[in-house]
């Protein structure tokens, strides 16, 4: 079934609100409601009008037109389509940005055909806001995985080291690498080490809080960037990670329906912000505590600094 636009009627006057709602129903639109500017206002930000049919009326501090196109985030479209009373007061709702301005009174079946000409732009420009997000994700998502992508890492890595600069606030770096992952591939083939590398992705995304960085950071290797957090809490994280890794094999069907036990675990290196340090260096010093967890014998966490 279709759905229905939804149209915010915004009009004071009750009866000629009532009227334009039975106009709106009778060509298979949804209308809501509002007879007063701070009504306008809530509907607008709790229901995701398609469309507002404002009374020029309810904007006596002229505010209301701007406040309503700045709801929505800069790349939506919110139509808005307002009722005026005089050739004066159009020209000035077109100039704080409404879409178009109709005279009170208008016929009916002028304003529906106003409204769906807006509703179709509005759809066309959905679709295309739509595709162009789409598209932005996955120029940063890993698509094994679902887990972001290097060039993510990189860009939110610079951020957060200006950031945290700037505030003084902490930043940890985990870095994770899958022990002989190689072996996984050679003994049971790529499919199964497919699946190896989404188990190991979903814990490390379900062990950290929405605030972190997860990526993929290339082959069987993650890294995790910890918002505010101290080398000794990412350690601790670090730890269950590890622990949840190497405390679950991963499942998997082979071609003749045969289940196999694979057992995984990780190597962990972890680094902390220094005073000195730069983005590359933290990068680094992760990178250096990684080996030493994998020359130390692999399934281990070591942080930079500690020995």
């Amino acid at each position: 079934m279709k759905t229905r636009a939804k149209v915010l009627v915004a009009e004071g006057c009750p009866s000629t609100r009532s009227r334009l709602c039975d106009a709106l129903c009778g060509a298979g639109l949804l209308p809501l409601q509002a007879g007063e500017a701070s009504e306008v206002l809530r509907r607008a930000r709790e229901e995701a009008p398609d469309l507002v049919l404002l009374d020029l009326g309810l904007d006596a501090g002229g505010d209301l037109v701007r406040v309503l196109k700045a709801s929505r985030d800069a790349d939506e479209f919110l139509p808005l389509v307002c009722l005026s009373r005089g050739s004066d007061e159009r020209l000035g709702a077109l100039r704080r940005g409404a879409d178009e301005c109709l005279e009170r009174g208008v016929d009916d079946e002028l304003l529906i055909a106003r409204l769906e000409s807006l509703l179709r732009i509005k759809r066309s420009h959905d679709r295309l806001l739509a595709r162009e997000r789409e598209l932005e994700r996955l120029s940063v998502t890993d698509p094994l995985t679902g887990l972001y992508n290097r060039r993510l890492f990189e860009e939110r890595l610079r951020e957060e080291f200006v950031r945290s600069q700037r505030f003084g606030d902490p930043l940890s770096l985990i870095m994770v690498d899958l022990d002989h992952f190689k072996r996984v591939n050679d003994r049971h083939g790529h499919l199964a080490g497919d699946e190896v590398l989404r188990g190991a992705a979903a814990i490390l995304r379900n062990c950290v809080r929405e605030i972190d960085i997860v990526t993929r950071y290339g082959g069987e290797e993650f890294a995790l960037l910890l918002i505010e957090a101290s080398a000794k809490e990412a350690a601790v994280i670090s730890n269950r990670l590890r622990e949840r890794i190497a405390g679950r094999a991963v499942g998997y069907s082979d071609a003749a329906g045969v289940t196999i036990e694979i057992p995984v675990t990780v190597s962990i290196g972890v680094a902390d912000l220094r005073e000195g340090d730069s983005a590359q260096s933290l990068l680094e010093r992760a990178d250096s505590a990684l080996y030493a967890a994998k020359a130390g014998g692999r399934n281990l966490v070591k942080v930079a600094g500690n020995g």
